[in-house]
């Protein structure tokens, strides 16, 4: 990891983002993912923005966790929407989620949807109604769907509404080839031809 974000210093970069989707968050346990962030942050200029993700099933874990990655350097927490039970997942249930987690003291808070992979959809009445909590600060909506990403934006977004939607535009076509076509190993393939290591070495089966 070290080697791949020295490889970045000189890339006009506001900063990184850790343990979302392509970084295999889910495989981690929570002492590994406060690690990465640790990691990252001595090889980083405290300069940059370390976003980390620490979104977990329950309230008071995702809590416990982002506290722990404030301790270690994260200057914003990235939280996936709770989805193993996907059914109650309603818009009051998502509220109360969010809203509990941003009102502890905590970094400041990112929503992260990604239906393709949790099953659950955060929807914009969410969005618009928690975009009002101070602590909240902005979402990564992964779904690509544009008109949903424009009506977030013109209800939401305060500030240079026409780069948004310039910097919206660039990204829908990347970020459906990752995640509903190509998916993390693609990802991988991509970086490793550029010269990024991405891929670990398989492990050997002893027999």
């Amino acid at each position: 990891m070290h080697s791949n974000l020295e490889r970045m210093h000189a890339e006009p970069l506001s900063g990184y983002l850790l343990q979302g989707s392509n970084g295999e968050f889910v495989f981690l346990d929570p002492d590994e993912c406060v690690e990465v962030v640790r990691a990252a942050r001595d090889a980083i200029s405290t300069k940059r923005l370390l976003i980390a993700g620490s979104g977990m099933e329950s309230t008071l874990a995702t809590i416990a966790l982002t506290n722990r990655m404030e301790e270690e350097g994260a200057d914003v927490a990235l939280v996936v929407t709770p989805h193993y039970y996907k059914g109650a997942m309603m818009v009051a249930a998502l509220e109360n989620y969010y809203g509990q987690v941003a009102d502890s003291p905590v970094l400041p808070i990112m929503l992260y949807n990604v239906p393709a992979f949790t099953g659950v959809e955060l929807p914009v009445e969410v969005v618009m109604d928690l975009a009002t909590h101070a602590n909240i600060i902005g979402v990564k909506e992964s779904t690509g769907d544009a008109g949903k990403i424009g009506l977030m934006v013109r209800e939401t977004q305060e500030g240079d509404h026409g780069r948004a939607a310039e910097i919206r535009r660039r990204l829908i076509a990347s970020n459906k080839a990752i995640t509903t076509k190509f998916g993390v190993a693609g990802l991988k393939t991509a970086l490793d031809m550029l010269g990024v290591v991405a891929s670990a070495a398989p492990a050997r089966v002893r027999t």
